[in-house]
């Protein structure tokens, strides 16, 4: 399916650059997303929250366990029977239904506050694309990567505008991405 999107964009640009000169660039939105000072936050904010999230999942299990050892005990000594075993049971039961509840709102709940967080970064990260794009007159901004599993399999090195987003952004570039970017 990659390799059909790769080639209809190919053929789409083969087919314009005979008409018009055209300025393609590309970057690598990933690894500029997460030099960003705003995603590393983000990171960090959605990792706490998940921990606190986990240790609410961990309380509710904690005592559910808790009261199914208390059932076993009371159970293997008799002192469990008719209508309070009965009650004890409908008690487990509706402990269970409340954990597996907790850990689908939680994941919605994770999901919903990872999906606010990440808009407002996202939508700065396409603002820093679509100036860049502007001022070095780029019709098209693709996407590639350093390893290997973006949409540009070869291009040339002046045409890869991901340390200009960076500066966009604010963001310096660390060592490695520059060591990586000069051996492509």
């Amino acid at each position: 399916m990659t390799q059909y999107i790769v080639t209809a964009a190919l053929v789409f640009c083969a087919s314009f650059a005979s008409a018009q000169s055209l300025k393609i660039g590309y970057t690598n939105a990933e690894v500029v997303l997460s030099l960003m000072p705003e995603f590393k936050a983000m990171e960090s904010a959605l990792k706490t929250h998940e921990q606190k999230l986990i240790q609410n999942m961990n309380v509710k299990k904690t005592y559910y366990e808790s009261k199914v050892k208390e059932y076993q005990e009371m159970m293997e000594s008799g002192k469990l029977v008719g209508d309070a075993k009965t009650k004890m049971e409908t008690d487990i039961r509706k402990l269970e239904e409340e954990i597996q509840a907790y850990a689908e709102d939680a994941e919605a709940n994770y999901n919903k506050k990872k999906e606010e967080m990440v808009a407002p970064i996202l939508d700065k990260l396409q603002k820093a694309i679509d100036d860049v794009a502007k001022e070095k007159g780029l019709v098209y901004v693709f996407n590639g990567s350093l390893g290997g599993n973006g949409i540009i399999l070869h291009g040339p090195k002046e045409d890869n505008v991901t340390l200009d987003i960076l500066k966009k952004l604010g963001v310096e570039a660390p060592k490695e991405l520059l060591d990586a970017l000069q051996k492509q």
